[in-house]
């Protein structure tokens, strides 16, 4: 890694996706932005040898293409490993099944400079065999602190997903220094939803734009997220939350995270309807009870599913 002064650091994530990556990376490398960028490719738990000698290829070709093998089994772990290595004023996300509008780092990075903002956000489209479809509910705001945060609980015309946002580089690394992980933690899913409400705690000035600036793949079935269990990562997710708020005793944002206690119970509905084993009926009863206590007691049993999760996520201040 050379000391030489960039922009944006883009940090792509891969994990056995030869089959896409070399287009996932094209599109950052083709990007219409005249000022200096790096990428950033963070080879998380890659057993395919195609893998390595593309990250070869590029890295041999162009002088701004970094990479590094890792065993996290995690993509919040791989983001974090990709925060810490980036050297750019700006830094954006891409997982390797996905890739960028032409123009995504120039509207972003103007976009940030504009408005002197920490964050901008755009929207994705949505590719699902042969078809792309426009992400349908887009809308222009300027956000303080708590406007984002409402939005982002929301989830709607702000949606959590990393790869959609332009972060302050150095705002999002106090971030992830003062959050720790068990390395040894299995990977989970709603990272991206940890990780934005932690930054959005710290953001100032959050632009929200229309335009479409990613292309988000949906067929892709090589994702590391254990499906059958994203219904309890999405409670041990709500958990830490809450558990954040009312440690900071953040009256204001205790009471926007309650206000959409049932948009978030949907959510949850959602994934449970994914859930397609015999035990249904128990796992539902068992979650909507852990789910309610969460919200509505504010209270965290030691003996119940959230609770190992609590230990081995957390803030250290």
């Amino acid at each position: 890694m050379n000391d030489m002064k960039y922009l944006i650091s883009v940090v792509v994530i891969t994990h056995n996706q030869s089959n896409l990556l070399s287009k996932a990376i094209d599109s950052v490398i083709n990007q219409s932005i005249n000022k200096k960028y790096e990428i950033i490719v963070i080879s998380d738990d890659n057993s395919l040898n195609s893998t390595e000698k593309i990250l070869v290829e590029y890295k041999n070709k162009y002088p701004n293409f970094f990479y590094k093998n890792v065993n996290n089994k995690s993509a919040l772990l791989s983001r974090i490993d990709g925060i810490n290595i980036a050297k750019g004023d700006y830094i954006c996300f891409l997982d390797g099944d996905d890739y960028y509008h032409k123009d995504m780092l120039k509207i972003m990075s103007d976009t940030m400079q504009k408005y002197n903002a920490d964050l901008v956000n755009c929207y994705p489209y949505m590719v699902k065999k042969d078809k792309i479809k426009k992400y349908f509910f887009r809308k222009k705001m300027i956000l303080n602190n708590y406007q984002a945060q409402r939005e982002n609980f929301f989830d709607i015309f702000f949606r959590c997903f990393m790869v959609t946002k332009m972060f302050d580089r150095k705002l999002l690394k106090e971030v992830s220094d003062n959050l720790y992980i068990n390395r040894d933690l299995p990977n989970f899913a709603y990272e991206d939803v940890l990780l934005m409400y932690l930054y959005l705690k710290k953001c100032k000035k959050v632009i929200n734009i229309k335009n479409l600036l990613y292309y988000y793949n949906k067929n892709n079935t090589t994702s590391a997220t254990n499906k059958i269990k994203i219904y309890q990562d999405y409670i041990n997710v709500n958990a830490f939350i809450m558990n954040d708020i009312l440690k900071s005793n953040d009256l204001k944002l205790l009471k926007l995270f309650n206000k959409f206690y049932f948009r978030r119970k949907l959510l949850l509905k959602y994934d449970l309807h994914r859930y397609n084993l015999l035990d249904r009926k128990i796992v539902k009863k068992v979650a909507y009870k852990e789910f309610k206590e969460i919200f509505k007691k504010k209270e965290f049993n030691k003996n119940n599913s959230y609770a190992e999760f609590l230990k081995n996520v957390y803030t250290k201040n």
